[in-house]
């Protein structure tokens, strides 16, 4: 069974920040949902295991992923697993652009390919966890991203900072 989507997301971040944060595979992986014990192998191929649930069936795959295609403002990842009985095959492909000084637009593009115990849950059923992980996975990655070009505002003091009282305690401005 395969399932196909798409979609495009606008990243508030220069597209150079945006494709290194991609090019990251331990980054990249931080942003996949129910994801845990990842292993970096040589900084384009990593092994992670996934918990999956669909209907009844749920368990655990071994994903073996890697970046296929990384050209200019492109890059493109594979994932295979194994588990609960049934196998797949996950890609994720990004096309990077500059809309605007600091604004990248990102279209991306993923397929799934599943089969044995997990392709005899109905399509249906697929299709709708499929499309809510992956939207997981955008939005996961743009918040990562947008975070990481986040500069402090100068003008904003921490609370730590915040003058003693005559008490020599901190007035945080809070009520008590």
């Amino acid at each position: 069974m395969q399932i196909a989507l798409d979609g495009n997301m606008e990243i508030s971040a220069p597209s150079s920040t945006t494709m290194s944060f991609l090019s990251n595979t331990r980054d990249v992986a931080a942003c996949i949902p129910d994801s845990e014990g990842f292993t970096d192998i040589d900084g384009k191929k990593f092994t992670m295991k996934v918990r999956v649930g669909l209907g009844l069936v749920r368990g655990v795959f071994d994903m073996k992923g890697a970046i296929v295609d990384r050209q200019g403002n492109h890059i493109a990842y594979e994932l295979n697993g194994r588990g609960i009985g049934s196998t797949a095959k996950i890609t994720l492909a990004l096309d990077v652009t500059e809309k605007a000084p600091g604004v990248t637009s990102a279209a991306w593009s993923s397929t799934f390919d599943l089969s044995g115990l997990i392709s005899g849950v109905g399509a249906g059923i697929i299709k709708k966890v499929s499309d809510s992980k992956i939207e997981e996975i955008i939005i996961n990655l743009k918040a990562h991203i947008e975070s990481s070009t986040k500069q402090p505002n100068p003008t904003e003091r921490p609370a730590s900072s915040a003058p003693a009282n005559a008490a020599g305690t901190q007035n945080t401005g809070q009520p008590k």
